[in-house]
């Protein structure tokens, strides 16, 4: 990802007080701006592959990419709904991939409500159990595993060509094969750093949309 640390500064339209309905709403939406800023600036320093050194450093790398979506999604309610109702992101399709790629990661690694844990696309069904993190380009036990290894993208699990081409990988097993083997799934930080782009990009639209916004045509 680039150098550029401020995720959203407004340039006319997420900054107008009267879009939030009521003054909580326009402080919270202040607020949320501020922890967008404040946690991808810690995406971008802290998951610079330099930094990368642990099993923490990915987990923390999912997570702080879940709160950048939280806190999206939760800011886009705080805008009064009609206000919204002719907003189209440009990239919704694409949007909608990013959503569900980041909810099956983080059922995979982090801790969360067992109504959640259900990603078939992605490999999850409810019954994996995830045990570790390894990283295959740099731990040559994963060559024995080349030939039963999977890695996840935006568009859902496929077999892996090589091993190598992922850059973190998930072990666990199934509850439902009795957990008689290990199970081996990769994923990329270039599919993380890219829904957390993308998230970046739509607060930016939304910012064009409502500048253009005139407050006497709707009160």
């Amino acid at each position: 990802m680039g150098e550029e640390k401020i995720f959203f500064f407004s340039k006319g339209g997420l900054d107008k007080h009267w879009i939030y309905g009521n003054k909580l709403n326009y402080n919270l939406s202040c607020d949320f701006i501020q922890k967008l800023n404040y946690d991808y600036e810690d995406y971008i320093e802290y998951t610079n592959p330099r930094n990368i050194k642990g099993r923490k450093d990915v987990y923390y790398m999912v997570q702080v990419a879940v709160w950048i979506m939280d806190t999206c999604e939760a800011f886009e309610k705080l805008i009064e709904p009609q206000l919204l109702a002719n907003f189209v992101f440009s990239e919704t399709d694409k949007m909608m991939s990013v959503q569900k790629y980041l909810k099956a990661i983080r059922s995979a690694l982090v801790a969360h409500p067992l109504s959640t844990n259900r990603h078939p696309n992605y490999g999850f069904n409810g019954d994996f159990i995830s045990i570790d993190i390894g990283y295959p380009k740099k731990q040559i036990f994963f060559e024995v595993f080349k030939n039963k290894f999977s890695v996840i993208t935006l568009a859902g699990i496929v077999p892996a060509k090589s091993f190598m081409d992922c850059d973190f990988c998930i072990t666990g097993y199934r509850k439902d094969k009795g957990a008689e083997f290990y199970e081996h799934i990769g994923f990329n930080k270039s599919d993380i750093d890219t829904c957390v782009k993308l998230y970046k990009q739509k607060m930016y639209e939304l910012d064009v949309y409502m500048k253009k916004m005139k407050r006497k045509d709707w009160w």
